[in-house]
């Protein structure tokens, strides 16, 4: 698992959004990896707050399942992303605040994890 933050204007905790990813996606009972191995999947969230001008702040959170694939033309191995969801916002407020960030990321983990039991049901 990965996380990238931008951040401009606003704090955000990104070792407790890192360690609330990890338990849900172990909740799910997906296996969790401190770093990414060659040839194994991975998920990534990439989160960027900015505050505007106008005494607003917008908040862009993506979420990418990314695997191991192999392009058939050419047998190289490669990856490719298998799932992705986004979420942007704007607040009136000039911060975004944390607890706004780990509610959009909450709601992409829950639609994640609700594809991946979809095709994946526990036995």
């Amino acid at each position: 698992m990965a996380i990238t933050a931008e951040f401009s204007g606003t704090t955000v905790d990104t070792a407790g959004l890192r360690r609330l990813i990890e338990l849900r996606l172990r909740e799910a009972g997906l296996r969790v990896v401190p770093s990414v191995t060659p040839g194994m999947s991975w998920f990534h969230v990439h989160v960027s707050a900015a505050q505007l001008e106008n005494r607003t702040a917008s908040v862009d959170i993506r979420a990418i399942v990314m695997q191991p694939v192999v392009v058939v033309r050419t047998a190289k191995h490669d990856y490719a992303a298998t799932w992705q969801s986004y979420r942007g916002s704007l607040y009136n407020s000039p911060e975004v605040q944390g607890q706004q960030i780990r509610e959009i990321t909450t709601g992409l983990l829950d639609e994640f994890v609700n594809d991946w039991l979809s095709v994946n049901p526990r036995r």
